[in-house]
C-alpha cells in the first residue's frame, strides 16, 4: 500500500487553524543564548552530582570509620573487665592460701632508706621574648 504524499513541503508547516505559514529555521539550532543557558545548566548539573556523590562517600567513609573505632572501644572494655576478673581472682586466691615457697613479710625484714638532702635550685636561663616585631603576622 502507498503511503499519501505530503501536502505541504517539510520545512514549511502549515498550521490547520490558520491560514499562514511559520517559516522555519534553516539552521535547525536553538538561538546561543538558550545554548549558553543549557551548557551552563549542564555543567551546574553534574557539578552538583559530583559533589553530592563526594559528600556522601564521606560521610560512608566517616561512619565506617567511627563503627570501626566503636567496635575497638567495647573490645577495650571487654578486655577490661576480663583482666579485672582475672586479677580479683588471683588476689583472692593469692590472700587465701599460702603458696609454699613464699615467706610472709614481717616487719625485720622491711628495709628503710634515708632520703638524700635536698638540692639547691638551680636558675634557670630565661631568653628575653621580642616585643615587637611579632614573627608570623
Amino acid at each position: 500500500m502507498a503511503l499519501p504524499a505530503p501536502s505541504a513541503p517539510p520545512d514549511v508547516p502549515i498550521r490547520p487553524h490558520s491560514a499562514s505559514i511559520v517559516p522555519r529555521s534553516r539552521t535547525g539550532q536553538a538561538p546561543l543564548s538558550l545554548r549558553r543557558v543549557y551548557r551552563l545548566t549542564q555543567g551546574m548539573v553534574i557539578g552538583l552530582s559530583g559533589a553530592t556523590l563526594v559528600l556522601y562517600a564521606a560521610t560512608v567513609g566517616a561512619e565506617m570509620c567511627w563503627q570501626r573505632q566503636y567496635d575497638y572501644l567495647l573490645a577495650l572494655r571487654q578486655q577490661r573487665q576480663e583482666l579485672m576478673a582475672a586479677t580479683a581472682a588471683l588476689q583472692r586466691h593469692l590472700s587465701q592460701a599460702p603458696v609454699p615457697g613464699m615467706v610472709a613479710q614481717t616487719p625485720g625484714q622491711t628495709v628503710f632508706i634515708q632520703p638524700a638532702p635536698p638540692r639547691p635550685p638551680r636558675p634557670v636561663p630565661v631568653q628575653p621574648t621580642p616585643f615587637w616585631p611579632l614573627e608570623g603576622y
